[in-house]
């Protein structure tokens, strides 16, 4: 799934599925959503391959549940990348109004947008919250992709289904009564 050395982000490394995240503000405890179902879901996706019609409906229910929990961790996290703009964008006028005229004439440095650009970037705060905004947005992209996998399956699921169903010689054993 996902990792980081940072410790932002953690699955336990005894094979849980707990999803550890930052929230968009600091000083706010860490999001712990559980991915186990979704991980359980995600290990049914090659079964497509092989499905029957006796399976067919197992796999259209997990899949669509498996969306709507994607549809909801998806929410959290974008909620919480929000935050996270919204707290890199002060955390970076706070910056430019208070850090960086200063830093820039301690280092005799002529001040131009360029230079308090990259000033900006040096400051520890805004560093800090252009990483915890980035890891949020890699997150809710990982998350994204696993829902569109999960609607790629679910919809390919009940176009098997149609079939079996449309089919006159198909039974639930999906072999043909000749």
């Amino acid at each position: 799934m996902i990792d980081d050395s940072s410790g932002l982000i953690n699955l336990d490394s005894m094979g849980s599925d707990l999803l550890i995240i930052p929230r968009g503000r600091p000083g706010l405890s860490p999001l712990k959503m559980d991915l186990g179902d979704i991980r359980r879901i995600a290990d049914r996706l090659p079964e497509i391959k092989r499905a029957t019609a006796m399976t067919l409906a197992d796999l259209i229910v997990d899949f669509n549940i498996g969306l709507l929990r994607l549809a909801k961790a998806i929410s959290i996290v974008d909620l919480e990348l929000k935050e996270a703009e919204m707290q890199y964008k002060e955390v970076k006028s706070m910056a430019i109004l208070e850090k960086i005229e200063l830093i820039l004439k301690d280092k005799g440095v002529k001040s131009t947008s360029d230079t308090r650009e990259a000033a900006m970037y040096l400051d520890p705060a805004v560093k800090e919250a252009r990483g915890r905004m980035d890891l949020l947005t890699v997150v809710s992209t990982y998350l994204r992709d696993q829902h569109h996998a999960f609607e790629l399956a679910y919809n390919g699921a009940k176009k098997i289904c149609d079939i079996h169903m449309k089919s006159p010689s198909a039974t639930y054993s999906g072999g043909n009564q000749e």
